[in-house]
């Protein structure tokens, strides 16, 4: 294609773009493995005596681990996401007891509570406790079907988001997290399968394993009634609930509703969530639990029946909005999930990918649409113009979209890839949204890589010849 003449303004613009490449570069790597780091840990590494003989580790990764002291032994619940990471709650747990570890009690596989297997049960042949594979012929360490979808058989699998470090993401996702377990337990140690609720009777503990969601589910979580403390695993953590999680399919609003209401009956006087200090007392668990359930039910009714109106995914992100009682709750924060993003997947489930929208149904390919909006815009170098103005007006979103025009246009365009990363280097230090920071990011450093590759990079979402 032809390539406009571009004024000196912005020639001078673009040329300080590409001096600061490298450095942007840097940044965006640091940004993904400190900053990211930094919003999902607790701020500070802790042992946390919730009641008794049970302790929890906080701080030490993005989840946390936790140990209930026995008679003549630990059981310890999840297994952070790396060795290094476990093997230190380790040695923090050691300066309380060195009675050994009689059983390791995984709440689910994602890599985040699975990570430091090794580092748990060393080579002592202990005990792994988890919830039983729906089906056989897959991994011991697969993906966690609980963001099976409400009409799906629970084995769909995405494409990830490229590997960030391991303490970059809570358990959904992204997060899900950034990677997950692959192959089978190691060898000298014996996963111990449950199916339905069961009574675990060890180190002179007696607790009890609840499967949560439906068959698919590896999900599970303990409860510990003689100090009526209840681990939640992923089930509540303190975050908006993730009912979608990016480049996943949506999570069964149903079943995890059910998995709150059982968690209710059990009225816990501790509630120890996956990622998060604990709440402590039997009001402020109970009410925790209650406003989580009703946040997801809530959020599930007004989209159903908004989609009985006829509204579509625009409309309904835009009236359906949580009460200011549950929107203040710090464990309600869109640190994870989102409200929006909740909504849009629902919708999805329900109608599809069509938003009622007759315009869309057989619209332009995004290269014809970015053409015409360069046409109406005075062309490519009006276009990229505006893109700097609305970065120097830190209007991220709006220069991102410009970006995206640019790049359809021409996808070897160096100035429109850095227009793009500045763009969502921008949206990334202002949100608080983990997965969407990670995304970012993510995008950020393969966008300074391509830039600096040059030439031969296809548009995304474009399939015009």
């Amino acid at each position: 294609m032809n390539h406009p003449v571009l004024s000196i303004r912005t020639l001078a613009v673009i040329g300080t773009v590409l001096t600061l490449a490298a450095s942007l570069c840097a940044r965006a790597q640091l940004a993904g493995q400190d900053a990211l780091q930094d919003i999902t840990q607790t701020r500070t590494v802790t042992l946390f005596n919730i009641t008794g003989n049970v302790h929890v580790a906080l701080g030490y990764d993005s989840a946390t681990m936790t140990m209930i002291e026995g008679t003549d032994g630990v059981v310890i619940i999840d297994a952070l996401g790396s060795e290094e990471a476990a093997a230190m709650a380790m040695e923090a747990f050691r300066t309380i007891t060195d009675k050994p570890v009689k059983a390791l009690i995984l709440t689910h596989r994602h890599r985040d509570h699975s990570g430091g297997i090794a580092a748990v049960v060393g080579d002592q042949g202990v005990p792994i406790h988890q919830r039983a594979l729906a089906a056989p012929d897959r991994m011991a360490f697969d993906r966690d079907a609980f963001h099976g979808a409400p009409h799906s058989d629970g084995n769909a699998r995405e494409k990830q988001t490229p590997a960030l470090p391991a303490d970059a993401l809570p358990g959904d996702g992204s997060d899900k997290v950034s990677e997950d377990m692959s192959g089978q337990l190691p060898a000298q140690v014996s996963a111990e399968l449950m199916s339905g609720r069961q009574s675990l009777q060890i180190a002179g503990l007696n607790l009890v394993l609840v499967p949560t969601g439906d068959e698919n589910s590896e999900q599970l979580y303990v409860w510990y009634a003689d100090q009526e403390a209840l681990f939640a695993g992923d089930s509540f953590y303190t975050s908006f609930p993730a009912i979608h999680a990016l480049r996943d399919v949506t999570r069964q609003t149903s079943e995890w509703i059910k998995t709150l209401d059982a968690m209710l009956m059990e009225s816990p006087r501790f509630l120890v969530t996956s990622h998060g200090y604990p709440i402590v007392g039997p009001e402020k668990s109970v009410e925790a639990l209650r406003n989580y359930r009703d946040t997801i039910n809530l959020v599930l009714e007004e989209t159903l029946a908004g989609i009985a109106r006829g509204l579509g995914p625009e409309e309904l992100v835009a009236t359906v909005e949580l009460p200011p009682d549950f929107a203040r709750q710090p464990y309600l924060e869109e640190r994870y999930g989102k409200l929006d993003w909740a909504i849009r997947a629902i919708y999805a489930d329900q109608r599809g990918w069509y938003d009622g929208n007759p315009t869309h149904l057989e619209g332009l390919q995004p290269r014809e649409l970015a053409q015409r909006i360069a046409d109406l815009s005075g062309g490519a170098e009006a276009l990229l113009d505006n893109g700097l103005v609305a970065l120097d007006n830190e209007d991220y979103r709006w220069a991102a979209q410009l970006a995206d025009y640019l790049i359809s246009l021409d996808p070897a365009s160096v100035p429109a890839r850095h227009l793009k990363a500045d763009a969502l280097l921008g949206l990334a230090e202002n949100t608080a949204t983990i997965p969407a920071r990670a995304s970012y990011l993510e995008s950020v450093r393969e966008l300074r890589q391509q830039a600096m590759d040059g030439g031969g990079i296809v548009a995304p979402g474009d399939t015009t010849p």
